[in-house]
């Protein structure tokens, strides 16, 4: 029978004597991305969570404060999303009594989205929470580190790949 807490055994889990060892793999950009945004938002999805919502709702929720009459297009272009991956989202914070739709008075079919009072109430209390988030991670780097991860990941964003 194999052993479990050997190092070189794969179904082996992290804690029970298993070890990763790192390979080219460790060093792809896309690789450690991943893992930072998931170490970054383990956190900030808990608080969510316990509002009712998902990260992605509040994106959306800042979307609209920001921007007050936005349509579901705008906020697809801004945010990279698909509209149809969207409109999920915004059934459900409709439901929750957090946005309003109002259908636009030169094309019925379009329609802006606004925050009600429940909405803004609950963007303060997430961007309180967002603000401490962003602090802790603060911590992890100086100010000239922050400005050029956030040009990086900025670049990374805009990249179109050649076809």
């Amino acid at each position: 029978m194999a052993n479990k807490n050997k190092p070189s055994d794969p179904t082996g889990k992290p804690g029970d004597g298993w070890q990763f060892h790192p390979s080219e793999f460790a060093q792809s950009i896309a690789f450690n991305l991943r893992l930072a945004q998931s170490a970054s938002f383990s956190e900030f999805r808990r608080i969510t969570e316990e509002n009712g919502l998902k990260p992605g709702d509040y994106a959306v929720l800042r979307m609209i404060e920001e921007n007050p009459g936005i349509t579901p297009s705008q906020i697809s272009s801004a945010n990279g999303r698909d509209k149809s991956t969207l409109t999920p989202h915004l059934g459900n914070l409709e439901r929750q009594g957090l946005i309003s739709r109002e259908k636009s008075s030169k094309d019925r079919r379009v329609q802006h989205l606004y925050l009600t009072p429940a909405g803004q109430e609950k963007v303060v209390i997430l961007a309180r929470h967002a603000r401490s988030h962003d602090a802790n991670l603060d911590t992890l780097m100086t100010a000239a580190e922050k400005r050029k991860l956030l040009d990086l990941l900025v670049r990374i964003t805009r990249w179109q790949p050649a076809a």
